[in-house]
C-alpha cells in the first residue's frame, strides 16, 4: 500500500471518530448523565491555556458624580429594587426603597455606620433534630444545577410534586440554557413568589443558631456556601441542611453534588458560609407565616440582618487573614450596598479588590464576581461609571464563555451613563436574550429604547 494511501486511510478514521464523537456527545443519554462532565472538561481546557486567577481587578476611581444624571440613576436604583420585591404580602422586599443621595467626595477612610442591634432571643432546642420527608435532587448531567436541585428539596419537603428540571427552566432562562454560570438568591426567591403556592424567605447575617432554630422548628434551611472541588477550585454552591446534632456539632445535608443524607460540621459550615454573607433561605407554605417570623425574631426585618451582616463583616476584616479577610471586605460592602450607603460600599470593594491581588494566584477565589455583583451596584451608584465597564470586562473577558446577564446589565447601564447610548442597548440586548427572565434587563432596555 502506498504512502498516500495510508494518510488518506488514516485521515478517513480520524474524521469518522471526530464525527462518530459529535453524534455521541449530542446523544440523550450522553447530554443527560455526561454533559455537566464534558462542559466541565472544556472548561477545564480552556482555564489550563488562560490561568483565570492570573487576572486582578484594580479600580481607579477616577470619576466624579455628575449632578445631571442623578435623577437616571435613581430611576435605575428603583428599577433594580423592583425586580427583587415580592407580589406576597408574607414576604419583606429583599431591597429596601430609600432615596439615594450621592456623596462623591466621602471619605477615603471607611469608617462604618453603625447602628446598635437587639440582641436576638435563641430559643431551646432540642439536642438533635433530623428531619424527614424530603426528596433528593442531584445536579449532576446539567452544568451548575445546584440551585434548581435544592430549590426542588426544598419544595418537596412541602409536598411540591415536580422536579429539578421545573425550577431549573425558570432560573437558567430557559430549559435549554444548560451554560448559566450561576442562580442568584434573588432569581430562587422569584421562582417561588411567581411559579408556586409556597411562600420563601432569605437573609444574610445568619448564624449557626437561626440555623439550629429553624431546624427544630420543622423548616429545612438552604444555605449558599463556597465549595472547593479539586481541579476545578473555588466555587459557590447551595446546600438543604435538614437536621443538626449537638453532640457531635454537626448538620444533616443535602448535597446536590456530593451525595444524600451527609454531614457537616458546624466549624466547616461557618467557614465556608462567610463567602457568601452567611445567606440563608427558607422555603414553607403560607399557613406556617406567622410561626416562621417567631422563630426569625429580629431576623424577620431584613434591614436588622442587613445590619447584623454588616457588624460581623466589620468584626471579621479586623480579625481574619488572607482569603477570608477578602471576604469579609466584600460583604461589608454587600451590606452597606444593601443598606443604601454605597460611597462606603464602594471603599469596600475597592479594599477587597486589593487584598485578592495580594493573595497567592493559587488561593484567589477567581468566580467570585460570577457569583456577586455588588462592585457594579456600589460604582455605579457613585458615579465610578468606568470602574463598572472595566470590572465587566474583566471579568467576562476571562471566562471561557461570557455569559453572565448581570456584567452585561451592570456594563450596559454604565455605557448610557457615559453617553455610548448604542452600546447600551447591545449590552442589555445580550443581557435579556442570555436569560429571557431578567426582568431588570427588559425594564432598562424598554426604557432606553423607548428614549431614542
Amino acid at each position: 500500500m502506498s504512502k498516500k494511501k495510508k494518510w488518506l486511510i488514516i485521515a478517513g478514521i480520524f474524521l469518522f471518530l471526530v464525527l462518530l464523537a459529535v453524534i455521541l456527545y449530542n446523544t440523550e443519554f450522553v447530554q443527560s448523565h455526561m454533559g455537566g462532565r464534558v462542559e466541565e472538561w472544556k472548561a477545564n481546557i480552556f482555564y489550563f491555556f488562560n490561568p483565570p486567577e492570573e487576572v486582578t481587578f484594580n479600580p481607579n476611581d477616577g470619576d466624579t458624580f455628575d449632578e445631571q444624571v442623578a435623577a437616571m440613576v435613581q430611576q435605575t436604583m428603583d428599577a433594580f429594587t423592583a425586580q427583587q420585591k415580592q407580589t406576597s404580602e408574607a414576604i419583606i422586599a429583599l431591597t429596601p426603597t430609600a432615596t439615594f443621595t450621592p456623596t462623591p467626595d466621602a471619605d477615603s477612610t471607611l469608617a462604618p455606620t453603625l447602628t446598635p442591634i437587639p440582641t436576638q432571643t435563641s430559643q431551646p432546642i432540642p439536642p438533635e433534630v433530623r428531619l424527614e420527608g424530603i426528596t433528593y435532587y442531584n445536579q449532576h448531567g446539567v452544568w451548575n444545577y445546584c440551585a434548581p436541585a435544592n430549590l426542588a428539596m426544598a419544595m418537596s419537603f412541602w409536598g411540591w410534586q415536580g422536579t429539578r428540571e421545573d425550577p431549573g427552566a425558570y432560573l437558567r432562562g430557559g430549559i435549554e440554557r444548560e451554560d448559566d454560570k450561576n442562580v442568584m438568591p434573588y432569581e430562587m426567591v422569584n421562582y417561588i413568589v411567581d411559579k408556586t403556592n409556597l411562600y420563601v424567605v432569605s437573609r444574610v447575617g445568619g448564624d449557626l443558631q437561626i440555623l439550629k432554630e429553624l431546624l427544630a422548628g420543622g423548616y429545612p434551611v438552604i444555605v449558599e456556601k463556597d465549595f472547593v472541588l479539586e481541579g476545578i477550585g473555588w466555587m459557590g454552591h447551595f446546600l438543604t441542611l435538614f437536621g443538626y446534632d449537638e453532640a457531635t456539632q454537626q448538620f444533616y445535608i443535602n448535597d446536590s453534588y456530593q451525595g444524600q443524607n451527609l454531614r457537616i460540621s458546624y466549624d466547616e459550615l461557618a467557614q465556608s458560609w462567610q463567602s457568601f454573607n452567611y445567606l440563608f433561605m427558607v422555603v414553607y407554605p403560607p399557613d406556617h407565616n406567622d410561626e416562621i417570623y417567631r422563630i426569625l425574631g429580629n431576623y424577620g426585618d431584613p434591614n436588622w440582618a442587613y445590619q447584623k451582616a454588616l457588624e460581623i463583616a466589620n468584626q471579621e476584616k479586623d480579625s481574619m487573614t488572607g482569603i477570608h479577610q477578602f471576604f469579609a471586605w466584600a460583604n461589608l460592602g454587600s451590606s452597606y450596598n444593601s443598606l443604601n450607603q454605597y460611597d462606603q460600599a464602594a471603599i469596600a470593594f475597592d479594599t477587597s479588590f486589593a487584598i485578592y491581588n495580594s493573595l497567592p494566584e493559587a488561593d484567589r477565589p477567581w468566580r467570585m464576581n460570577w457569583y456577586q455583583t455588588g462592585p457594579y451596584r456600589a460604582y455605579y451608584f457613585t458615579g465610578r461609571y468606568q470602574d463598572v465597564i472595566d470590572l465587566a470586562d474583566t471579568i467576562l473577558d476571562a471566562m471561557r464563555d461570557p455569559i453572565l446577564e448581570e456584567s452585561f446589565y451592570w456594563r450596559g447601564l454604565a455605557k448610557e451613563a457615559l453617553g455610548d447610548v448604542q452600546g447600551a442597548i447591545n449590552d442589555l440586548s445580550t443581557s435579556v436574550s442570555l436569560n429571557p427572565n431578567f426582568t431588570a434587563g427588559w425594564t432598562e432596555l424598554t426604557r432606553i429604547q423607548g428614549g431614542q
